[in-house]
């Protein structure tokens, strides 16, 4: 019987351990997820600050700074949103769609993930897309895509012979 609790005893203490172990590891990712970056920004006038919808958001909206305007099925268009960015080297600023405009009226971003780098001194602009089947009218002001920041790794190619020898003999 005294080995039997001490049995449960040790299954106790390794539970406790690992659960303490696991906060830890999620503390950690929590960190890593809230990390922020400093980013400096200017805006041509009467432009829209981009901004998070929500504390959760993970891309902060884009607005657009273009006078009202038409977008008819397969046309395309780029859509001034006022805002000029300084983004730090070893970071992106990536333009994606609004899920909820693909959805509803077929408006997408051609060239998506647009990147901006530090390389990038002009405003940001967006190029949008009416996959859909009726004429939409995009006002000032509409929250036209989002920008979402991401840390980037650089890659050494190292060229080397024989990869993927096997599937260019067929």
């Amino acid at each position: 019987m005294e080995e039997l609790w001490v049995s449960l005893g040790v299954v106790v203490a390794v539970f406790i351990a690992l659960f303490i172990f696991g906060i830890k590891k999620i503390k950690n990712l929590e960190r890593k997820i809230s990390k922020r970056i400093s980013i400096q920004y200017s805006l041509l006038n009467e432009a829209q600050s981009p901004t998070y919808a929500t504390d959760s958001s993970v891309g902060m909206d884009l607005y657009s700074n273009k006078e009202n305007f038409r977008l008819s099925p397969g046309e395309r268009r780029f859509v001034g949103t006022g805002v000029f960015l300084s983004v730090p080297a070893g970071y992106e600023g990536q333009i994606r769609p609004r899920a909820d405009w693909a959805g509803q009226y077929g408006i997408t971003i051609l060239n998506t993930p647009g990147s901006i780098d530090q390389n990038v001194k002009r405003e940001i602009r967006v190029l949008l897309f009416n996959a859909g089947k009726k004429v939409i009218t995009i006002t000032r002001g509409a929250r036209i895509a989002r920008i979402v920041f991401v840390s980037v790794v650089k890659a050494s190619l190292n060229l080397v012979s024989g990869l993927n020898q096997e599937e260019q003999e067929k």
